[in-house]
């Protein structure tokens, strides 16, 4: 799966930079998360040098902790659903 992950960045490296570029799921879902190889590959090392960083993902994720007050009120489903639609460019893209 990690091999996947690389070569689709290596595909696809624009749109996945424009889903990571975003401002817009920031705000709510704080920014792209995830562990990164401390190097980079050497099956990799050939790509142009500006993709080495995104190369070097082994996941990507966003990840928030909402308030637990925000359990117990009807807004719960709200909140959750507009992060799902702001994340769902970048589980779309990682499909």
């Amino acid at each position: 799966e990690l091999l996947a992950l690389r070569l689709a960045i290596a595909r696809d490296a624009d749109s996945l930079r424009a889903i990571l570029d975003d401002k817009k799921p920031h705000k709510l879902l704080g920014p792209v998360q995830g562990d990164r190889a401390a190097r980079l590959p050497k099956s990799f090392e050939s790509l142009d040098p500006s993709l080495h960083e995104l190369v070097r993902y082994k996941e990507v994720y966003y990840y928030i902790e909402l308030p637990t007050e925000l359990a117990t009120t009807p807004k719960l489903v709200g909140e959750i659903t507009k992060r799902f639609e702001l994340a769902a460019p970048l589980v779309d893209w990682c499909n």
